[in-house]
């Protein structure tokens, strides 16, 4: 998990190619190839999501790229924010809700990880919003 944790730093960041992509499938691609060629799994269940005056509005910013997802797919322009929330896990991607309706968990009993990076594009390039996210502990590299 510790290698994990640390692979996902340059996402963590903010860095997944938004200066040089012009549609999202393209830094979903990049993004599913690298957790996979790391010996993870992408989540599929959960997307990331835009980022205006409500919760959770269009457009859904998924992790992985398939033909469903293509479909929905959207240009990288100014103006946009974006909630990007990748969720790796370690064994199978599937994961399961608990019955108080919140806690999720994976299906086969392996680690996960997930975080959320708020990015809004600006006519300048990407602005990471909100305050860096601090190093891994001591030890995890």
């Amino acid at each position: 998990m510790a290698f994990l944790v640390h692979r996902m730093r340059d996402v963590r960041h903010g860095d997944v190619g938004l200066p040089k992509r012009r549609w999202w499938s393209q830094i979903a691609s990049e993004m599913q190839k690298y957790v996979e060629t790391s010996g993870f799994r992408v989540v599929t269940q959960y997307v990331g999501h835009g980022i205006g005056r409500v919760m959770h509005e269009n457009p859904q910013v998924p992790n992985y790229v398939d033909k469903d997802t293509r479909k929905y797919d959207f240009k990288i322009e100014p103006g946009l924010t974006l909630a990007i929330e990748p969720m790796v896990n370690v064994g199978d991607p599937a994961v399961r809700i608990h019955p108080d309706g919140w806690t999720a968990s994976t299906v086969d009993g392996s680690l996960s990880a997930h975080f959320e990076r708020s990015i809004a594009i600006t006519e300048n390039g990407p602005l990471v919003l909100g305050g860096a996210l601090a190093d891994p502990p001591d030890g995890v590299k």
